[in-house]
């Protein structure tokens, strides 16, 4: 992973996802790989694998689509 190409990484999580370990992990390895990079974690409380596509209206994955623009558009 220390020779990920970009600057920067966004890692979105679900609480309750099944998957959400692996999410941290990558996060970690990142962090520990020596990449110069900068991670950003985003995790979502209360909610499920794919919660935003089961319901994209909902808050929270309005909310999760809005940190996703921010973090593209910086």
């Amino acid at each position: 992973m220390r020779g990920l190409a970009c600057r920067r990484a966004l890692v979105c999580l679900a609480e309750t996802d099944v998957v959400r370990d692996r999410g941290r992990a990558y996060c970690d390895g990142l962090k520990a790989s020596g990449w110069a990079g900068e991670v950003e974690l985003l995790e979502v409380a209360g909610q499920g694998h794919c919660f935003h596509l089961v319901d994209f209206t909902c808050d929270d994955a309005v909310r999760q689509d809005d940190a996703i623009a921010r973090f593209l558009n910086l």
